[in-house]
């Protein structure tokens, strides 16, 4: 039943009526497989801004599954699926994408670097003490320099704490040599989305036309 679901979601997800494509991203959001997440990032990726709005709402139910190919969207993404990918993060909570999302404040395009000073205070302002620590670990003295100006922004007394709990922390050559990279794994999880994303795809194509 799963996979007749998610291989109607792909072929609504190819129509050009975007009240389908919407449907399609409905369906996903309601099945708990690498497929599904795969049809919603594929979703965040499309040019039409209404598409990208309502796949950001619907990936929030995929939850840490979809995090790591929303990271990768941060690297690899045009400007509008870099913004969407933000916003799915900070919707969905990930604590984990801040040293990503930092990343993006110096973005060439104004969309992106809204939206990730945007994730990166409310990611901040939500998260533990501890949690927020061991992410300002990973990060440069830059990194951590803009996370307590952002911070400061809208919680000074939670930047003057952050500020007191990171004079602490390790100097940038031990910070960068116990974080090999932002999101480990991110770029093979969605490889693998990918790949099953298409053989869905040929499956649908080969049973067209085997039809009389």
């Amino acid at each position: 039943m799963t996979d007749h679901r998610l291989t109607e979601a792909v072929e609504l997800l190819k129509s050009r009526d975007l009240k389908k494509r919407m449907a399609a991203v409905d369906i996903a959001a309601e099945l708990d497989t690498a497929g599904s997440v795969a049809v919603l990032i594929k979703a965040i990726q499309d040019q039409s801004w209404s598409l990208r709005e309502h796949a950001i709402k619907r990936t929030v139910r995929a939850g840490h599954q979809a995090v790591g190919p929303l990271v990768r969207l941060l690297k690899d993404g045009v400007w509008y699926t870099r913004a969407a990918a933000v916003q799915a993060l900070e919707l969905i909570g990930e604590i984990g994408a801040l040293n990503a999302i930092i990343m993006l404040i110096k973005d060439p395009n104004h969309s992106v670097s809204e939206a990730a000073r945007k994730a990166v205070s409310a990611l901040a302002g939500r998260a533990e003490m501890g949690a927020l620590l061991d992410q300002a670990e990973k990060m440069s003295s830059e990194r951590r320099g803009i996370l307590i100006g952002l911070v400061s922004e809208t919680n000074v007394g939670l930047a003057e704490s952050l500020k007191a709990h990171m004079a602490g922390l390790p100097s940038d050559a031990a910070s960068v040599a116990t974080s090999s990279s932002d999101e480990p794994g991110a770029a093979e999880i969605l490889q693998g989305l990918r790949r099953e994303i298409k053989a869905i795809l040929r499956q649908g194509d080969r049973e067209e036309n085997e039809e009389p």
